[in-house]
């Protein structure tokens, strides 16, 4: 018999008073077999030198939105640690629409009116940079997002001011009240949501696999995906993952 992998070199807190820690296990079939001294007992198929480090189980979150955090990473970057100003996400946004095929949806997420002296992304704006694309922006919060004119005609609306005010919504408008300015906050959301979604199974399946590797390496060995309802769609990406 073989462990499986053998963990040195490391400080493992064990919860058990009688040896409260230990500077090396072994594993066999996922399951620690051996503390300590004890690992010398059989041979190892790996061995990892932790040198010195604390080492702990990998967390389970809860309430962790994986498909939605990989559709994220693979979207158009427009945190503040990314984008600084409002012509930063408008140049974001040029540049996936100079590589996305014409009428291809672009998403992007992250930004935050606060860090953007306090103003929202423009669908005339938008248009400018992304004429032949439907843009759909996500706010950091996922509360509201922002889309341009090509993203409401696809959703039905040929022209802004045919988009709607929303029960449990609110629909930004521009200074005439007569035109929807881009922004659209909680249900109003769906206006546009309910057209690009439920996303392709590959590109779920995809979204999927980066998110599982950003976690791991935040230590998230497992997650309860809260999301997972959503459609169908959804749960078949899961299998298929």
């Amino acid at each position: 018999m073989h462990f499986d992998a053998v963990f040195t070199g490391g400080r493992f807190r064990t919860m058990d008073p009688e040896r409260p820690e230990a500077h090396s296990i072994g594993v066999i079939d996922g399951r620690i077999r051996a503390l300590a001294d004890d690992v010398t007992r059989l041979p190892a198929h790996r061995t990892y030198d932790l040198g010195g480090a604390p080492a702990a189980p990998a967390f389970n979150d809860v309430h962790h939105h994986l498909s939605m955090r990989g559709q994220r990473l693979n979207g158009v970057d427009l945190r503040a640690s990314t984008v600084s100003s409002m012509e930063d996400l408008y140049d974001a946004v040029a540049a996936a629409a100079r590589d996305a095929q014409p009428g291809e949806w672009i998403y992007g997420s992250g930004y935050d009116q606060n860090k953007l002296d306090d103003a929202h992304p423009l669908a005339a704006e938008l248009d400018r940079r992304a004429p032949d694309n439907p843009v759909w922006l996500e706010h950091v919060s996922g509360h509201m997002g922002v889309a341009n004119s090509r993203a409401f005609e696809v959703a039905g609306f040929a022209e802004l001011s045919e988009v709607p005010d929303v029960d449990g919504g609110h629909v930004a408008r521009t200074e005439d009240g007569r035109t929807a300015a881009g922004l659209v906050q909680e249900r109003a959301m769906d206006l546009i949501t309910g057209v690009y979604k439920p996303l392709p199974v590959d590109d779920i399946v995809r979204n999927l696999r980066t998110a599982s590797e950003q976690a791991l390496r935040e230590g998230i060995g497992s997650i309860t995906e809260p999301s997972i309802g959503n459609s169908p769609v959804d749960l078949h990406a899961y299998l298929t993952a």
